[in-house]
C-alpha cells in the first residue's frame, strides 16, 4: 500500500513537471532591438500564442520600463494608474498567471506614444506541446488574436530548467 502511495506521488510530481517544462520564454520582439521605440509589437504579438505559465522578456538599452495598464490607459497610452509596475533595469521578466487580454507599454513619457506597447492575448495553460489547440480564455476578450504556433526561429524556444530535467530522470530511475 505505502509502495503504491509513493508511486502515486512520483508520478505526480512528473506530470507536473512536464507541464512546466512547456512554459515558452518570449523575447518581445524577437532577438533585436527589443523594447524600443518602434512600432510593430501588435503584429509581433500576433504571430505568437501565448499561454499561462509562459514568461516575456523585455530587453532594452536607455531609459524604458514595463508597465501592465488596462485597457483604456493602453488605448491612450496613459501610465497614471498602471496594473503592474516593472522598474527593474533589464532585461525584465514577466510570467503570464492569467488568461486573457494583458496590455503592456513604456511608462516613460513619448515611448508608448512611439510604439512601445504591445497587447498580449493569453490563453490557458495545455499539458501538450506549446502551440498545441488554442484554449478559450477565461475571461471575455474583443480582441482577436490568431493562433499561430510559437515561432523558434524569433528567439521563442521552450524551456525546461536543468533542476526540473535532474528531479525528472532522478525520479523515472528510482521507478525503473
Amino acid at each position: 500500500m505505502a509502495a503504491a502511495k509513493w508511486i502515486a506521488m512520483v508520478a505526480l510530481a512528473l506530470v507536473a513537471a512536464c507541464q512546466l517544462a512547456m512554459a515558452v520564454d518570449y523575447q518581445v520582439a524577437g532577438a533585436a532591438p527589443g523594447w524600443s521605440i518602434q512600432n510593430g509589437y501588435t503584429e509581433w504579438a500576433a504571430t505568437n500564442q501565448f499561454r499561462v505559465g509562459d514568461t516575456l522578456t523585455f530587453t532594452y538599452t536607455g531609459n524604458h520600463n514595463v508597465l501592465e495598464v488596462s485597457r483604456a490607459a493602453y488605448d491612450s497610452c496613459d501610465a497614471s494608474q498602471p496594473i503592474q509596475s516593472y522598474l527593474t533595469p533589464s532585461p525584465i521578466q514577466v510570467t503570464l498567471t492569467t488568461s486573457g487580454e494583458h496590455w503592456f507599454i513604456c511608462g516613460v513619457p513619448g515611448h508608448c506614444g512611439g510604439g512601445m506597447r504591445v497587447p498580449i492575448n493569453v490563453l490557458e495553460a495545455t499539458s501538450g506541446a506549446p502551440g498545441g489547440a488554442p484554449a478559450v480564455p477565461s475571461t471575455p476578450t474583443g480582441v482577436a488574436f490568431p493562433p499561430p504556433r510559437p515561432n523558434s526561429a524569433a528567439g521563442n524556444s521552450p524551456v525546461l530548467s536543468a533542476g526540473l530535467a535532474a528531479a525528472a530522470a532522478g525520479a523515472l530511475a528510482i521507478l525503473l
